[in-house]
């Protein structure tokens, strides 16, 4: 993964405008897969939850946290 290791102009003034910015291949997708299986686990519990509490209708199950 070859990964410049700074900002092209472009991307600082995009993120001086926006707020953020997006650069891609920074992360290997494996290294970010225990990540996505907490946050996916922590949301997955916390809907549980709040629908035994009657705050929610539908847990979406069949989504993942991302979508």
């Amino acid at each position: 993964m070859d990964v410049p290791t700074s900002l092209t102009p472009e991307q600082i003034s995009h993120f001086k405008r926006e707020g953020f910015v997006i650069v891609p291949d920074v992360f290997d997708p494996a290294d970010l897969e225990p990540l996505r299986q907490a946050l996916h686990t922590a949301i997955s519990d916390k809907a549980k939850e709040l629908k035994t509490a009657g705050k929610l209708e539908n847990e979406h199950t069949e989504l993942g946290f991302d979508q």
